[in-house]
């Protein structure tokens, strides 16, 4: 019984590597592998939390993104205004993923460990805009996924069972306000 469940679950991680290898020939889809390791240790591992799992994943997701994309505004476009936006938006979240992947080990937790195709995806359309498009496109990309991230990380602080996940999702909520505030006003600014 216990080969076979072995063979399982040796089975479902080639499958998830051979699946995220041909997916994307660009960027493997770290995603997918980190939500299959993951339902791996939940059915082996009593303890683990699954719901605080995809939450951690996905915030995970998001910084990643951030990260490239901030990384872009700050090389292409001349805009002082949006490079300013984009280096706090690439601190703020390197920061987060650091925190992110702290928490994730504390808890077992497999998170991405790069862009994922999605992530990928928002960075080609932003890099095809024009020169004029970029700096307004970037902005409300911005603040859209700050939207999406202080959604998430509300989820987190008011659903987790792990109190020192909760304390820091809610810490992490102001900034991120700040930071989609910021990318609104940037908007106004450059119109």
């Amino acid at each position: 019984m216990k080969n076979s469940q072995n063979f399982k679950y040796f089975f479902i991680i080639a499958a998830a590597g051979a699946f995220a290898s041909c997916s994307n020939a660009v960027t493997e889809d770290t995603k997918n592998v980190a939500n299959l390791s993951n339902e791996i240790t939940a059915e082996t591992d009593s303890s683990f939390r699954k719901a605080d799992a995809k939450l951690l994943v996905n915030a995970a997701e998001l910084s990643l993104a951030e990260v490239q994309l901030a990384q872009l505004a700050q090389t292409s476009n001349k805009s002082v205004e949006v490079r300013v936006l984009a280096k706090k938006i690439e601190d703020t979240h390197n920061k987060l993923y650091k925190d992110l992947e702290l928490m994730a080990r504390k808890n077992k937790i497999e998170i991405p460990n790069s862009i994922t195709p999605s992530g990928m995806e928002a960075y080609n359309i932003l890099n095809t805009k024009s020169k004029k498009e970029f700096n307004s496109s970037y902005c409300t990309m911005t603040a859209s996924n700050h939207q999406i991230a202080i959604n998430l990380y509300e989820k987190i602080a008011s659903t987790s069972k792990d109190t020192s996940l909760v304390t820091w999702a809610g810490s992490v909520i102001p900034e991120l306000r700040a930071n989609m505030d910021e990318a609104q006003v940037t908007l106004s600014k450059i119109k």
